[in-house]
């Protein structure tokens, strides 16, 4: 095959075409890879083609996305003094956001606010953003001067507020959560204040209220039954860590009484029980025991083909046995080298007395002929070796020698030809009359219609049938005709004209000839119409970035403020260049004023940031002054 995608699906139309044309029963075929990768390719491949398959897929337990949500809310329970842990508690699903505002809208509003500070400085700075935003509405007319795009921005900043204040409900929420998880305490403590926490969470309720709304989705039902098993283990885990607190407390207690012979390993494990722990200790130790529980996400179907490792086939039978992945560092795998001592110096350790583990060359070589040798020999009837030609990366790969072994063992058959048949499969090439799929049977139809094959009238007769069958589009044709069109640089509703009557009336009220247009959108249109289409059709809004200084309608807002003050006490005459430093004097006075008043309505995240911007603004204030003088 071309690549590891391709030499799965084609292992994956060999097994239809033995199990439909030869009349073998699934179970009677084996798959057995050195790679998993393969086995879980063909693990998703075949279920498509109604192959049934037999595939034990196990997991460590934190891998279940329930029990990985329950351990999220321990960690941030350990860090809960910084932001990024409630972003990271509001991107699972599986938690309660403690809010019914948009949890990606919540979660915006973070990234904008800033998820790298600790909490405390988080909280202040959202709520001096909240202020900026409601000043902002407030101010919002003085400062647009197209009167058409002030609803549109009081809108958007209204959403910010609403955005900011279902934040901070959420951020307050998630704290009264992980509250019931102590800072310090003993094994039960914990155990009884994590589980409270993830009643707070509704991780529970969550999976039992989508068991009830659930329908008929076959995925939903088996992640659902996935994640339920997972719960279970998840709380089995926690009764265990109890039922060896109380073992401690009892072991503790005959020594107390003067036992000690009854059970010595619990009473020698009872100190470390017992001793109190911190959260992060608890942690630790919680984690490192899920990661420890193996957990079966998938039992195999006994009369479902096969999926095996090489090191598990062994003391089995099979009519059909498959080997792919045949490539230099796929089967054999690349030999694993010791970078701190080289064969020579493990070789001088062992005759001077001192053995470690052999890892030579010739002997991990071994190790992988016999895990081949044994995958060969649990076929009864045929083998099948396949290997990629490109890699990953599209590099050519090199043959697993072990295929030099196996012409070898059977050299030629009469009359020179060789004993082993050998089929390359080219993505390129379909065989109309070779389908093991829907999706094989589309693009042998569609190849076939591109090169000339000898199954032409076939082909053309398969067509006719699919069509009737529904098996191909018959939007077909009329895409055809759109890349005909495309090609040929025609306009059409594929490269923006607008069709639709009902469409272009709305937009001729909207933006016809009467249209009054403000210089900025003509400008916008300008340098891009489709900014303008997106921006004042569609309505569309870039993400609010977070800022740390003032945008440029605040210092637009601030100049004018103070120039308009300014001038209103000299309207009736004219500046004089002689009262230069008086007028810059009453200058700053002006602006000290609007730069208070603007502070008690929004006041700056950065206070410093804020002086620099103070100072920036009067500086421009005294330059456009003296020009006027």
């Amino acid at each position: 095959a071309m690549g590891f995608a391709e030499e799965v699906r084609e292992i994956a139309r060999l097994i239809k075409r033995l199990i439909h044309d030869e009349g073998y029963r699934a179970s009677e075929i084996a798959v057995i890879a050195r790679d998993v990768a393969y086995l879980r390719a063909l693990g998703e491949e075949l279920p498509r083609l109604d192959i049934p398959i037999a595939l034990d897929v196990r997991e460590p337990l934190t891998a279940v996305p329930i029990v990985k949500a329950a351990v999220r809310v321990l960690e941030a329970r350990v860090g809960q003094e910084m932001a990024a842990v409630y972003a990271a508690l509001l991107k699972s699903d599986y938690l309660d956001p403690f809010s019914s505002y948009d949890r990606d809208a919540i979660e915006s509003a973070m990234r904008v606010v800033g998820v790298d500070l600790n909490i405390r400085e988080f909280q202040k700075r959202a709520r001096d953003l909240r202020r900026i935003k409601e000043h902002q509405a407030h101010t919002l007319t003085a400062r647009t001067v197209d009167l058409e795009e002030v609803q549109q921005e009081l809108a958007r900043l209204r959403r910010a507020g609403a955005a900011l204040e279902a934040m901070l409900e959420a951020v307050d929420g998630m704290r009264r959560a992980l509250a019931h998880i102590p800072e310090r305490g003993r094994i039960p403590d914990f155990v009884e204040g994590f589980r409270r926490a993830l009643d707070a969470f509704g991780l529970r309720e969550r999976v039992q209220r989508e068991l009830l709304e659930a329908k008929r989705d076959e995925a939903a039902w088996r992640r659902l039954a996935r994640d339920l098993r997972g719960w279970q283990a998840l709380e089995e885990c926690l009764d265990r860590l109890l039922q060896l607190s109380e073992r401690a407390d009892r072991a503790l207690a005959a020594r107390a009484l003067g036992r000690e012979h009854e059970d010595q390993a619990a009473i020698v494990a009872a100190a470390m029980l017992r001793r109190p722990l911190d959260v992060r200790e608890f942690r630790d130790l919680f984690v490192h025991w899920l990661e420890q529980v193996e957990f079966r996400r998938e039992r195999g179907d006994p009369r479902g083909v096969r999926l095996l490792e090489a090191t598990q086939a062994r003391g089995l039978a099979f009519r059909i046995v498959i080997l792919p992945g045949l490539i230099e560092g796929g089967f054999p795998r690349a030999p694993e080298r010791d970078w701190i001592y080289s064969v020579a110096e493990r070789e001088r350790l062992a005759a001077a007395g001192l053995f470690l583990e052999d890892l030579s060359p010739r002997r991990f070589e071994a190790k992988e002929a016999h895990f081949f040798y044994h995958a060969v020999c649990q076929a009864t009837e045929r083998v099948y070796l396949t290997y990629p030609r490109a890699g990953a990366t599209g590099e050519e790969t090199v043959p697993s020698p072990f295929l030099d072994d196996v012409r070898e063992v059977y050299g030629e058959a009469e009359g020179g030809t060789p004993a082993i048949r050998v089929h390359e499969a080219d993505p390129t090439t379909y065989d109309v009359r070779a389908i093991a799929a829907l999706d094989d049977g589309r693009r042998a139809l569609l190849a076939s219609f591109y090169q000339t094959t000898p199954d032409d009238a076939l082909a053309l007769h398969l067509y006719n049938e699919a069509l009737r069958a529904g098996w191909v589009d018959r939007l077909l044709l009329h895409r055809a005709a759109i890349e005909r069109r495309r090609e040929r640089g025609e306009l059409g509703p594929f490269t923006g004209v607008l069709t639709d009557a009902t469409l272009r009336q709305h937009l001729q009220v909207r933006f016809g000839p009467k249209r009054v247009y403000s210089p900025s959108q003509l400008n916008a249109y300008g340098q891009c119409p489709f900014r303008f289409f997106a921006q004042r059709v569609l309505r569309l809004e870039k993400r609010e970035e977070a800022s740390l200084d003032l945008v440029a309608l605040d210092r637009g807002y601030l100049l004018h403020a103070i120039l308009h003050d300014f001038f209103e006490r000299h309207a009736r005459g004219s500046l004089v260049p002689e009262r230069r430093h008086e007028y810059r004097e009453e200058m700053a006075r002006v602006a000290e004023r609007i730069f208070f008043e603007y502070e008690q309505k929004a006041l700056p995240i950065n206070r410093a940031l804020w002086e620099l911007e103070k100072a920036e603004i009067l500086d421009t204030l005294v330059q456009f002054l003296d020009a006027e003088i």
